[in-house]
Parts: structure tokens; sequence; C-alpha cells
């Protein structure tokens, strides 16, 4: 059993130098701040808005969820498909003395499945709020569609209500606002259907 989706078709040719920039196509630009983002967190670079570097393509030919990579290009015809590229792209990226090298492949790939999901208990012991946030990013970049949170049970509660405000145990719960934040955070990371 795989743990981490693994590339179905790849293609290794070598390697390749390019400059930390990025364009994309207007259909697929939701994935852009994201992958922005995670080349900020992960890389320490800002990346510029340009076309000498990694482009995203619109290709309809491909089907829901797919994409495909060759060199610096990336395809896709959907915005999971923009954000699973996306992240292969940034796994296959060194940092370089102005720039990237880059694994130069050629992949096609899709998931396997359309549910992929990774639980995370934070009633038994409570998760620090920071980690729950960096959870988000390593779930992106494992292209894992959905974070479920085991928030409560008989033990405990960690979800903060404004109905009910003496519900959640004491010193071991959120305060709503940090759910609020891991909400539209998480969010970032594509259309909320």
């Amino acid at each position: 059993m795989n743990i981490i989706p693994k590339v179905k078709n790849i293609k290794e040719k070598g390697e390749i130098f390019i400059s930390p920039e990025f364009s994309s196509d207007e259909r697929l630009s939701f994935c852009k701040k994201t992958f922005l983002r995670m080349c900020r967190k992960i890389y320490g670079v800002l990346i510029e808005e340009g076309d000498g570097g990694i482009k995203l393509l619109y290709d309809e030919s491909l089907n829901k969820d797919e994409y495909k990579i060759n060199g610096a290009f990336v395809y896709a015809s959907d915005t999971e498909g923009a954000a699973y590229g996306l992240a292969t792209m940034i796994q296959l990226m060194e940092k370089a003395e102005n720039g990237f090298k880059l694994r130069d492949t050629e992949i096609v790939d899709k998931p396997d499945k359309d549910f992929r999901a990774y639980m995370e208990d934070v009633k038994t012991e409570l998760t620090d709020f920071d980690s729950l946030i960096a959870l988000v990013d390593i779930c992106w970049l494992y292209k894992v569609k959905y974070i479920q949170l085991h928030l409560m049970d008989n033990k405990a509660w960690t979800l903060p209500l404004k109905c009910f405000p003496d519900a959640a145990t004491k010193g071991k719960s959120y305060k709503r606002e940090e759910i609020e934040y891991l909400y539209m955070y998480s969010n970032l990371y594509r259309k909320i259907r």
C-alpha cells in the first residue's frame, strides 16, 4: 500500500536551469498564490511573475484532476489538476544560484481515487495551532485532498461554539478565531465546492 502518491508515468531527461519566475493561464490562476507561497516557505525564494521560469498552461485534452509536466511547463484542464502538477513541480525543483535546477521530466499523472484524506486526532492531545497550519501545507504538497480533524468525543470537546461557550474543555480547546483562520487558510488551496 502506498501512503504517499507516486507519479504513474515519468520519463527523466536530465536537468535544466530556470529563473525564479512564474506565469499562468488565467483559467488556472487560482493556484498561483498557493504555489508562490509554498515556494517561499520551502525554498525561501520570492518568485516573480514572468516568462523565464515555470509556466502553468491550460490543456482541455486532459481529464479532471489530471496534469502533465514537460520540463518547466505544467498543463491541466482544471484547478485540481493544476494544484497536483504544481505540487509535483515543487518536488522536482532544487534551489540554485539565481534560480532553480529542475529535473527535466515528462510526466502524465492523475489520482487513482477522488477521496484522499488524512485524519488528525486533536481531542486526545491538543495539536498546537501552528502544526495544524503546517499540516495543511504538507497535505497540499502530497496531494491529499481532505483533512479530517477529530475535535470531540465524550472525553474532550476542542471545538468552541458560540451557542454553548462553556462546552469546550478548558485548556484543551482551540479559539474560535483559530478555527476560522484554519478554515480560511485551507480553502486558499482550492475553490470551495
